[in-house]
């Protein structure tokens, strides 16, 4: 108690008096008895408390001088806390972080307009956010895959199946983001700034399918055929639920996502497809691919 481990008055439960003194129960148990019934033990009727000796001015002094350096230390606590936080508030104001922040939040939804309308444009993802960016998205919903018929109709997602990178979406995002950024930082001018989330629209919306057509489709897909005999989509059309063993991890996978694996004479999941760092597993390119 005089240390502080123990407050006055304060139960001295078993459990958590052994626990704190790093002894048994049996100890704790059998030591208050043996105490003298003047001693800083009392029994009540919810077991034994510390009690201060009257005799005894040090306990007193310590109880005394533990309780004023304890309300000092809350009431340190919470003036330092509130200067803390005051301190926060003026550093940001000071510094125009709003500003900061909203600078950054225009400049990455420029970005997102640009892959959103890239990626709708292209293959058709994304139908009801038509109306909320414009109405030119709404038009051109998947001109890539059901007006110029240069997408896949079929979502692929395989590695070997897809070329590392196609330069239609590449090229229209990179451009579209690049020159809306540019212009929502004034690098075109005060006037032309406002319309800098319009001009990623836009523009990735020309360059999306003028990007298909100038490549002729050649970079969507990397092979047609994934080697395998069983069909990708049962007779209504579905994707087949049929299983099979993936000959890498050895559990069971639905065909459409797995591939041949030609090293192997095997079948390959499309997650251990992705971790192949050598590129085992990878089929190789079908130069007839479209």
């Amino acid at each position: 108690m005089l240390d502080g481990a123990f407050g006055p008055r304060e139960r001295l439960g078993e459990l958590r008096t052994a626990a704190r003194l790093g002894v048994s129960r049996t100890p704790v148990r059998t030591a208050p008895a043996r105490l003298p019934a003047d001693g800083p033990i009392e029994r009540g009727d919810s077991g034994f408390s510390l009690t201060i000796p009257h005799h005894d001015p040090a306990v007193t002094t310590a109880e005394l001088a533990t309780a004023e350096l304890e309300r000092w230390y809350a009431h340190m606590t919470v003036h330092a806390l509130v200067l803390v936080n005051l301190g926060f508030a003026l550093a940001l104001m000071e510094a125009d972080m709003f500003s900061f922040l909203n600078s950054i939040l225009g400049f990455c939804s420029n970005c997102a307009i640009a892959w959103v309308v890239t990626v709708a444009t292209d293959i058709g993802i994304g139908i009801g956010i038509g109306i909320g960016i414009g109405i030119g998205i709404g038009i051109g919903i998947g001109i890539n895959k059901y007006l110029l018929k240069l997408s896949p109709l079929q979502p692929e997602f395989r590695r070997g199946m897809l070329h590392a990178v196609n330069p239609v979406g590449v090229v229209a995002f990179v451009a579209a983001s690049g020159l809306s950024i540019a212009m929502y930082f004034h690098a075109l001018g005060d006037t032309l700034q406002p319309y800098s989330p319009v001009a990623a629209a836009v523009i990735a919306f020309v360059l999306t399918p003028l990007m298909a057509v100038v490549t002729k489709g050649r970079y969507y897909l990397r092979r047609t055929d994934d080697g395998i005999d069983e069909p990708l989509l049962d007779s209504a059309g579905n994707p087949s639920a049929t299983t099979y063993d993936c000959h890498v991890c050895h559990q069971p996978y639905e065909r459409p996502d797995l591939a041949a694996c030609r090293t192997h004479d095997a079948m390959v999941c499309s997650l251990c497809l992705s971790t192949d760092k050598v590129g085992d597993h990878v089929l190789p390119a079908q130069p007839s691919a479209v």
